[in-house]
């Protein structure tokens, strides 16, 4: 169940969850071996039960709910983010849809700053995780699933990797609550 009753103090959302997902919440939310992990944090006021005050509600963790987090918490906003499933990350991760499709032109415009930063984020990734030619290494755009269809093909487990990375500090910092396997269920208007 989660409620959404809008005040003055924010907004306040209650979550069910089970023992498994209140574990995770509470220790770490471990991705693979091997990859980086995410510390969800439980930011419960004191004496309110499954309640997160937040100036923010995401609902859904895929490509756009993660840029909307970054978006919001690099300005201060406090933000929740649910997510159905144990990934976050959408088409790019979990339904291994990680050849992207982008315009032509996605290298040099037509992007946001931290659509960007993702796409560098990934490549870093492989350069520092991967075996690697000298010619790859040095090539800044390379495809390193050298898919045709798009200018950037990835393994998700990467792609997961890299969101979790850059979600980290918001996390860290108390801005972002990820909520993995929770589905709002219910909304309620307050005074």
């Amino acid at each position: 169940m989660a409620d959404f009753p809008a005040g003055s103090e924010g907004m306040v959302y209650a979550f069910s969850c089970n023992r498994r997902d209140f574990l995770k919440l509470c220790g770490f939310l471990a991705v693979g071996s091997g990859f980086p992990m995410l510390i969800a944090r439980a930011c419960k006021p004191e004496g309110v039960g499954n309640e997160v005050t937040a100036d923010m509600f995401i609902a859904g963790g895929g490509l756009g709910g993660c840029a909307a987090a970054l978006a919001a918490t690099r300005r201060g906003f406090r933000v929740v983010m649910a997510e159905p499933t144990d990934w976050i990350g959408g088409q790019a991760t979990q339904q291994g849809v990680s050849a992207l499709d982008d315009h032509p032109w996605i290298e040099s415009f037509g992007r946001t700053r931290s659509y960007a930063e993702f796409r560098t984020r990934i490549r870093d990734y492989y350069r520092k995780h991967y075996p690697l030619t000298p010619e790859t290494m040095a090539c800044r755009y390379f495809n390193p699933g050298d898919c045709l269809v798009s200018k950037l093909c990835f393994e998700p487990k990467v792609a997961l990797a890299v969101l979790q990375e850059m979600l980290a500090p918001a996390v860290r910092d108390g801005l972002l609550v990820l909520l993995p396997n929770t589905t709002p269920t219910k909304r309620r208007c307050g005074s």
